[in-house]
C-alpha cells in the first residue's frame, strides 16, 4: 500500500514538472476545438519531438480525444492504431513514459510505451 502510495505521489510530482514545462512552451497555443495540427514524426535522438508527442498526448487526455498512433513493437513490427488516451505513468521496472489507452483496434485497453510512438496524430 506504501509503494503505491510512493509511486502515486512521483507520478504526481512528474506530471506536475511536466505541465508547468510544456505549459512555459506551448503558452500560445489555443484550445479552439477547429484546431487540427498535422501529424508529428518522431525523429530519432530529437528531444523537440519527445516534448511535443507528451503535450498532444497531454492534450488528448484533457480533451478526451482519440489519438491515431504509429506504434513500432518490440520485435520492430509497426501497426497504425486508433486509441483514446487515458493515462500517462512511469513503469515500475525501467521508468519509461508509458501510456494507458483503450485500443480501438484490438478493442480493449492497452499500454503503449512513448518512446515505441513513431506518429501521432490528435483527431
Amino acid at each position: 500500500m506504501e509503494i503505491l502510495f510512493i509511486i502515486g505521489f512521483i507520478c504526481f510530482l512528474v506530471f506536475k514538472w511536466l505541465d508547468t514545462e510544456l505549459s512555459n512552451k506551448n503558452s500560445g497555443l489555443t484550445n479552439n476545438k477547429s484546431y487540427t495540427p498535422s501529424p508529428i514524426r518522431r525523429q530519432s535522438a530529437e528531444l523537440t519531438a519527445a516534448n511535443e508527442f507528451q503535450s498532444v498526448i497531454k492534450r488528448a487526455i484533457g480533451a478526451e480525444s482519440r489519438l491515431k498512433i504509429s506504434y513500432k513493437d518490440l520485435e520492430g513490427r509497426v501497426t497504425t492504431r486508433t486509441i483514446t488516451p487515458k493515462q500517462l505513468f512511469l513503469t515500475e521496472g525501467s521508468g519509461e513514459l508509458a501510456l494507458s489507452s483503450y485500443c480501438h483496434l484490438r478493442r480493449e485497453k492497452r499500454t503503449f510505451i512513448v518512446d515505441r510512438i513513431i506518429e501521432l496524430d490528435l483527431l
